[in-house]
């Protein structure tokens, strides 16, 4: 219980955070304007109760606006890697913006909450003409070791816009070499060495780089904070040592640090 406690004070000062008590209108009312989001004053909301519970909100024209989560598997992942993309990485990347926290019912339970994004996955369209989005995805995915890449995983909002919607499987298999991508790229028979998809790949490394020049400090105090977590079964189910310090050994390994002018000592 000290551990959950300790844990809650230190997710509320690095993510969006919010504790729920039940899901009511009023409640809807709360998170919106916690997210910064125009929700009207009518609208509809509607849940499927499994073992991922799941809710949308929805305008009165049915249109989806915001969509609300149990996570009950690798939750801290998760949110660690929607926060750093829309915080810290490149918000353009995946959804407007998020809250997570915890669902105060018998048992406390993490959720998140995002904004909805409007537009068609993946497999609607042509990959191949797509390729410099997906270089700039592949890069993102790379830093956040994100895994379980499928076409139903992107939204394409324009043609200039592709949108990742499913953050899940972030840092996985930190000790290996990254291949989530490459994977995807395999079997939709993309090369990797493909002119427009190494253009954005290359893009997006820079664009990440320079949206952290002057959020440098930011991130270094927001990744040492994570040391300062510990197991409590609820909100932390691993061992933070070790993912600590293999985070850090990944990045310094793929030249993230080095790209963004941070060195490993200042980490630990």
């Amino acid at each position: 219980m000290i551990s959950e406690l300790k844990n809650v004070e230190i997710f509320e000062s690095l993510f969006n955070w919010h504790i729920m008590v039940e899901i009511s209108e009023k409640e809807i009312e709360t998170v919106a304007k916690k997210l910064n989001f125009p929700l009207g004053q009518d609208f509809l909301f509607k849940c499927s109760w499994n073992y991922y519970r799941k809710c949308t909100v929805f305008s009165l024209n049915r249109v989806p606006l915001l969509f609300f989560k149990y996570v009950r598997d690798d939750y801290f992942f998760e949110v660690l890697g929607l926060h750093l993309t829309i915080n810290l990485f490149d918000s353009e990347m995946t959804f407007r913006n998020y809250l997570t926290g915890l669902f105060k019912s018998q048992k406390p339970i993490p959720y998140i909450i995002t904004t909805y994004e409007m537009g068609v996955n993946l497999s609607n369209y042509n990959n191949k003409d797509y390729l410099f989005l997906l270089g700039r995805q592949c890069y993102l995915h790379e830093v956040l070791a994100l895994y379980d890449v499928y076409d139903r995983h992107f939204i394409v909002r324009d043609k200039n816009s592709l949108c990742r919607i499913d953050f899940g499987r972030c840092f996985e298999n930190l000790q290996k070499e990254y291949l989530g991508f490459r994977d995807y790229l395999n079997n939709k028979n993309i090369d990797v060495s493909n002119e427009e998809f190494q253009k954005g790949y290359a893009f997006e490394k820079l664009k990440i780089s320079n949206n952290l020049r002057d959020k440098r400090i930011d991130l270094i105090k927001f990744i040492k904070s994570i040391s300062l977590l510990e197991k409590d079964y609820v909100l932390i189910d691993f061992e933070v040592k070790k993912f600590y310090e293999r985070l850090i050994t990944y990045w310094k390994r793929i030249g993230f640090l080095k790209t963004i002018k941070i060195s490993d000592s200042e980490l630990i």
